[in-house]
């Protein structure tokens, strides 16, 4: 669930409760055993309050801060960038950490990406294609810098 202001051409800001119907539920047996039993699991719901810049054309560029609604999981701010090129490929970059939390829980990450964004004329109909690579990032020589 979430909202999206576009304050201009330039700048813009969201809202989105990511997870709001959080459980999942399964079953599982063992009929060489007679065992068959149900489980439900929450998965953490997560407030984030973003915001995106274009300083030109072709380049956004954007924060989130994921507020943890729970006590077991942290707050994590992420910062990302695009550039578009040819007028449908569009790589990306960012970084993600948990904030607050012990060194060896602020799992930290680089994300890579791309997006194909194909235009078709004036049609309101799009296709877009997105591919993304995310990775641990465990250099601890730049640890305070992230």
């Amino acid at each position: 669930f979430g909202a999206l202001w576009e304050i201009n051409k330039k700048y813009s800001f969201a809202v989105v409760w990511k997870d709001l119907l959080d459980n999942i539920y399964w079953s599982s047996e063992a009929l060489d055993q007679n065992y068959s039993n149900s489980y439900s699991e929450d998965i953490p719901s997560m407030l984030t309050v973003a915001a995106a810049m274009k300083p030109n054309n072709t380049t956004t560029i954007g924060v989130d801060y994921n507020v943890s609604i729970r006590e077991d999981t942290y707050d994590r701010v992420a910062i990302g960038v695009e550039k578009e090129f040819f007028r449908f490929l569009i790589p990306r970059m960012g970084i993600s950490k948990n904030l607050f939390a012990p060194v060896d829980e602020q799992n930290r990450h680089i994300s890579l990406g791309l997006g194909i964004e194909p235009e078709f004329a004036q049609s309101s109909i799009g296709v877009a294609f997105n591919f993304a690579y995310q990775f641990i990032y465990i250099d601890l020589q730049l640890k305070n810098f992230l």
